[in-house]
C-alpha cells in the first residue's frame, strides 16, 4: 500500500481556504487533501511543486498576487474598523483568512503593507480626477470643482478611504508617499492654471508653485476637517469655494506680474 505525502503549504492553505467557501456554498470537499506514492517512504520536498503549477485555474504567481490584494483590503478594512494606531499584521491576517507567513511573502513590514494601501486609493482617485479635468469645460472655475469634486466623491464613497486620507497625515511611513501626491496635485492644478489664465510665461513658474501648493494643501486639509464633521458644508459647498480660491489666486498672481512688469 502506498505511502500518503502531503502536499507543499502552498498548495495545501489554498485547498483548506477552498474548502471553507466550498462549506459555505454547501459543497463539500474533504481535508486532509494528500497524495498516494509508491515509494517506501516520503518526506516533505520543496521542488514537489514547481512555480508554474496551476491550482483552481490559477498558477503559483497568480495566487500570490491575489493574497496580496486580500491583504491589502483587510488593511484597509482593519483600518476603518479600527484606526491606524491599532492596526496590527496578526488583525489583518485574520481579516484577510491568511497566515502571518503570506503577509511576509509580500510584504516585509505593517509599513509596506500601509503604503500599499495608501496607493489602493490614491491611484485610483487620481484617475478619477484626471477624467473629472478631461471631461469638464475650458474654464478654470469649472475645471477646478471637476477636480475637487472627483476627490471628495472618491472619499465619501468608502468611508475606508476617507478614515485612511485622513490619517494618512500623522503617519510616518505615509508622509512622503502623501506629499508625493499632494506635489502631483499641485502639479495639476498650476498646469491648468498656465493653459486657462494666461500664466504661461517663466516668471509665473515659482510664484504659480508656491500658490498651487498652498491650495492643494489647504484643500487636503479642509478636506480632512469637512470628512471628520467639523465644517458645516455640502459637498458641493466645499468644492465650490476651493475653485473660487483657485480663480482668485490665479486673477491675483496674473495682476501682480502684470503690474510689476508696467513699472
Amino acid at each position: 500500500m502506498g505511502v500518503r505525502c502531503p502536499l507543499a503549504p502552498d498548495i495545501r492553505d489554498d485547498l483548506r481556504q477552498g474548502d471553507r467557501l466550498f462549506r459555505r456554498r454547501k459543497l463539500h470537499l474533504a481535508l486532509p487533501h494528500t497524495v498516494v506514492s509508491d515509494r517506501p517512504s516520503c518526506q516533505y520536498e520543496t521542488v514537489a511543486a514547481p512555480a508554474t503549477r496551476k491550482y483552481g485555474g490559477l498558477s503559483a504567481s497568480q495566487r500570490q498576487s491575489s493574497r496580496r490584494t486580500r491583504l491589502v483590503e483587510a488593511g484597509l478594512d482593519v483600518l476603518g474598523a479600527r484606526g491606524l494606531s491599532n492596526m496590527t499584521m496578526t488583525a489583518v491576517c485574520a481579516r484577510a483568512g491568511l497566515t502571518e507567513r503570506y503577509f511576509y511573502e509580500s510584504f516585509r513590514s505593517l509599513d509596506e503593507l500601509l503604503v500599499a494601501m495608501f496607493d489602493a486609493f490614491s491611484v485610483p482617485t487620481h484617475e478619477a480626477i484626471d477624467a473629472a479635468l478631461k471631461q469638464a469645460p475650458a474654464d478654470l472655475f469649472e475645471r477646478c470643482r471637476a477636480a475637487a469634486g472627483a476627490l471628495i466623491d472618491s472619499l465619501t464613497d468608502d468611508p475606508r478611504k476617507a478614515r485612511a486620507y485622513v490619517e494618512a497625515i500623522s503617519s510616518t511611513p505615509l508622509h512622503e508617499r502623501r506629499a508625493a501626491t499632494m506635489r502631483a496635485y499641485a502639479e495639476v492644478l498650476a498646469e491648468q492654471m498656465r493653459l486657462l489664465s494666461g500664466l504661461e510665461a517663466d516668471h509665473y513658474r515659482a510664484p504659480l508653485r508656491l500658490i498651487t501648493t498652498m491650495l492643494v494643501g489647504g484643500l487636503a486639509e479642509a478636506v480632512s476637517e469637512w470628512l471628520n464633521g467639523m465644517l458645516k458644508l455640502s459637498k458641493d459647498e466645499v468644492a465650490d469655494e476651493a475653485s473660487r480660491l483657485c480663480v482668485a489666486a490665479a486673477e491675483a498672481l496674473s495682476r501682480s506680474k502684470t503690474t510689476s512688469t508696467a513699472s
